[in-house]
């Protein structure tokens, strides 16, 4: 029982960690779209 609730635990946490690394590339996408927006001319 215990181990069977771990391994649940353990998916779950699997499961966020893939959404906050997707939001975090998300948000680093913006921000990159945000500089070239106010610095022209680095591109």
């Amino acid at each position: 029982m215990f181990l069977m609730r771990m391994g649940c635990i353990q998916r779950n946490c699997e499961k966020i960690f893939t959404i906050i690394v997707a939001l975090i590339s998300q948000i680093d996408k913006v921000n990159q779209s945000e500089n070239q927006l106010t610095n022209p001319i680095t591109l």
